[in-house]
Protein backbone atom coordinates (compact mmCIF):
# COMPACT_ATOMS: atom_id res chain seq x y z
CA UNK A 1 0.00 0.00 0.00
CA UNK A 2 1.81 3.20 -0.98
CA UNK A 3 1.19 6.27 1.20
CA UNK A 4 1.12 8.78 -1.37
CA UNK A 5 3.93 10.94 0.46
CA UNK A 6 6.15 11.39 -3.27
CA UNK A 7 3.21 12.96 -4.48
CA UNK A 8 2.51 15.23 -1.40
CA UNK A 9 6.32 16.38 -1.78
CA UNK A 10 6.03 16.87 -5.06
CA UNK A 11 3.00 19.17 -4.66
CA UNK A 12 4.74 20.99 -2.18
CA UNK A 13 7.45 21.48 -4.20
CA UNK A 14 5.28 22.84 -7.12
CA UNK A 15 3.28 25.23 -4.67
CA UNK A 16 6.37 27.09 -3.68
CA UNK A 17 7.80 27.66 -7.41
CA UNK A 18 4.14 29.02 -8.35
CA UNK A 19 4.73 30.97 -4.74
CA UNK A 20 7.63 32.14 -5.54
CA UNK A 21 6.70 32.59 -9.26
CA UNK A 22 3.90 34.54 -8.16
CA UNK A 23 5.73 36.81 -5.49
CA UNK A 24 8.21 37.61 -8.16
CA UNK A 25 5.74 38.90 -10.70
CA UNK A 26 4.21 40.68 -7.80
CA UNK A 27 7.46 42.93 -7.42
CA UNK A 28 8.84 43.00 -10.94
CA UNK A 29 4.98 44.64 -12.06
CA UNK A 30 4.89 46.77 -8.46
CA UNK A 31 8.81 48.46 -9.63
CA UNK A 32 7.63 49.07 -13.45
CA UNK A 33 4.62 50.53 -12.11
CA UNK A 34 7.01 52.69 -9.81
CA UNK A 35 9.04 53.25 -12.50
CA UNK A 36 6.55 53.95 -15.12
CA UNK A 37 4.60 56.39 -12.70
CA UNK A 38 7.61 58.48 -11.71
CA UNK A 39 8.68 58.90 -15.76
CA UNK A 40 5.13 59.93 -16.46
CA UNK A 41 4.56 62.56 -13.54
CA UNK A 42 8.14 63.93 -14.12
CA UNK A 43 6.60 66.30 -16.88
CA UNK A 44 3.96 67.30 -13.85
CA UNK A 45 6.68 69.60 -12.16
CA UNK A 46 7.31 67.30 -9.43
CA UNK A 47 10.23 67.93 -7.50
CA UNK A 48 12.85 65.19 -5.98
CA UNK A 49 11.07 65.22 -2.78
CA UNK A 50 7.83 64.65 -4.49
CA UNK A 51 8.94 61.36 -6.03
CA UNK A 52 11.22 60.26 -2.73
CA UNK A 53 7.20 60.85 -0.67
CA UNK A 54 6.04 58.25 -3.59
CA UNK A 55 8.74 55.73 -3.16
CA UNK A 56 8.26 55.45 0.71
CA UNK A 57 4.95 53.61 0.53
CA UNK A 58 5.71 51.34 -2.54
CA UNK A 59 9.26 50.41 -0.71
CA UNK A 60 6.89 49.69 2.59
CA UNK A 61 4.71 47.68 0.08
CA UNK A 62 7.13 45.41 -0.99
CA UNK A 63 9.06 44.78 2.23
CA UNK A 64 5.54 43.58 3.51
CA UNK A 65 5.52 41.51 0.61
CA UNK A 66 8.85 40.16 0.90
CA UNK A 67 8.11 39.47 4.72
CA UNK A 68 4.05 37.89 4.28
CA UNK A 69 5.68 35.60 1.13
CA UNK A 70 8.86 34.64 2.25
CA UNK A 71 9.65 30.96 2.35
CA UNK A 72 9.03 29.55 5.61
CA UNK A 73 8.24 25.43 6.90
CA UNK A 74 4.68 24.95 7.20
CA UNK A 75 3.77 27.57 4.36
CA UNK A 76 1.37 26.33 1.68
CA UNK A 77 -2.60 24.82 2.14
CA UNK A 78 -3.55 23.16 5.34
CA UNK A 79 -3.31 19.27 5.03
CA UNK A 80 -6.20 17.73 3.63
CA UNK A 81 -7.45 14.18 2.86
CA UNK A 82 -9.02 13.02 -0.66
CA UNK A 83 -10.78 10.25 1.37
CA UNK A 84 -14.54 10.85 2.25
CA UNK A 85 -15.29 12.04 5.43
CA UNK A 86 -12.06 12.35 6.70
CA UNK A 87 -11.69 16.07 6.86
CA UNK A 88 -14.72 16.10 8.63
CA UNK A 89 -13.43 13.83 11.07
CA UNK A 90 -10.27 15.85 12.31
CA UNK A 91 -12.43 18.94 11.83
CA UNK A 92 -14.69 17.29 14.50
CA UNK A 93 -11.38 16.17 16.30
CA UNK A 94 -10.24 19.71 16.14
CA UNK A 95 -13.28 20.92 17.79
CA UNK A 96 -14.14 18.19 20.21
CA UNK A 97 -10.03 18.17 21.23
CA UNK A 98 -9.36 14.86 20.45
CA UNK A 99 -10.37 11.21 18.64
CA UNK A 100 -9.38 7.71 19.59
CA UNK A 101 -8.55 7.44 16.00
CA UNK A 102 -4.48 7.82 15.45
CA UNK A 103 -5.20 8.16 11.72
CA UNK A 104 -7.43 11.35 12.19
CA UNK A 105 -5.50 12.39 15.41
CA UNK A 106 -2.19 12.56 13.19
CA UNK A 107 -4.25 14.52 10.80
CA UNK A 108 -5.49 16.89 13.14
CA UNK A 109 -1.92 17.41 15.02
CA UNK A 110 -0.96 18.42 11.64
CA UNK A 111 -3.88 20.85 10.68
CA UNK A 112 -3.40 22.10 14.32
CA UNK A 113 0.77 22.75 13.69
CA UNK A 114 -0.55 24.48 10.29
CA UNK A 115 -2.73 26.96 11.90
CA UNK A 116 -0.69 28.06 14.76
CA UNK A 117 1.87 29.17 12.18
CA UNK A 118 -0.62 31.71 10.67
CA UNK A 119 0.16 34.10 13.41
CA UNK A 120 1.11 36.78 10.33
CA UNK A 121 -2.19 36.73 9.09
CA UNK A 122 -3.40 37.50 12.32
CA UNK A 123 -1.16 40.52 12.54
CA UNK A 124 -1.49 41.72 8.95
CA UNK A 125 -5.90 41.34 9.04
CA UNK A 126 -5.72 43.12 12.12
CA UNK A 127 -3.61 46.13 11.24
CA UNK A 128 -5.49 46.37 8.37
CA UNK A 129 -8.81 46.82 10.61
CA UNK A 130 -7.12 49.46 12.03
CA UNK A 131 -5.87 51.71 9.61
CA UNK A 132 -8.87 51.28 8.06
CA UNK A 133 -11.00 52.49 11.71
CA UNK A 134 -8.44 55.13 11.41
CA UNK A 135 -9.06 56.14 7.73
CA UNK A 136 -12.96 56.61 8.63
CA UNK A 137 -12.42 58.55 11.59
CA UNK A 138 -10.46 60.69 9.36
CA UNK A 139 -12.60 60.88 6.78
CA UNK A 140 -15.31 61.71 8.73
CA UNK A 141 -13.98 63.96 10.30
CA UNK A 142 -11.90 65.99 7.75
CA UNK A 143 -13.90 64.93 4.62
CA UNK A 144 -17.36 65.13 4.04
CA UNK A 145 -17.09 62.10 1.08
CA UNK A 146 -19.56 59.77 3.14
CA UNK A 147 -19.68 56.94 0.45
CA UNK A 148 -15.32 57.05 1.46
CA UNK A 149 -16.00 56.84 5.07
CA UNK A 150 -18.78 53.82 4.37
CA UNK A 151 -16.16 52.38 1.87
CA UNK A 152 -13.64 52.93 5.29
CA UNK A 153 -16.03 51.04 8.13
CA UNK A 154 -17.05 47.84 5.18
CA UNK A 155 -13.08 46.91 5.08
CA UNK A 156 -12.63 47.48 8.96
CA UNK A 157 -15.70 45.17 9.69
CA UNK A 158 -14.39 42.73 7.06
CA UNK A 159 -10.95 42.44 8.11
CA UNK A 160 -11.88 42.59 11.67
CA UNK A 161 -14.30 39.57 11.35
CA UNK A 162 -11.32 37.50 8.96
CA UNK A 163 -9.10 38.55 12.29
CA UNK A 164 -11.69 37.42 14.47
CA UNK A 165 -12.10 34.18 12.48
CA UNK A 166 -7.83 33.55 12.59
CA UNK A 167 -7.98 33.87 16.43
CA UNK A 168 -10.51 31.89 16.66
CA UNK A 169 -9.25 28.80 14.78
CA UNK A 170 -5.70 29.74 16.51
CA UNK A 171 -6.79 29.36 19.96
CA UNK A 172 -8.33 26.00 18.67
CA UNK A 173 -5.51 24.56 16.95
CA UNK A 174 -3.59 25.40 20.18
CA UNK A 175 -6.28 24.00 22.81
CA UNK A 176 -5.65 20.77 20.61
CA UNK A 177 -2.14 20.42 20.49
CA UNK A 178 -1.93 21.52 24.14
CA UNK A 179 -4.40 18.64 25.15
CA UNK A 180 -2.65 15.55 23.76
Amino acid sequence: MTTGSGSSRTRDSESAQRLRLAVTVVIVLSVIGIAGGLLFSRGEGLSAGDVGLLLVPATVGLLIVALVFRPRAGRGRPPVSVEPGVQDAVVRALDNGGTTDPRIDALARQNAEWETGRGWFIGLTGAGAALQAGAAVFRAVVDDNWFQVGLSVLLAVCFGLTCWTAVKGRRRALRYLAGG
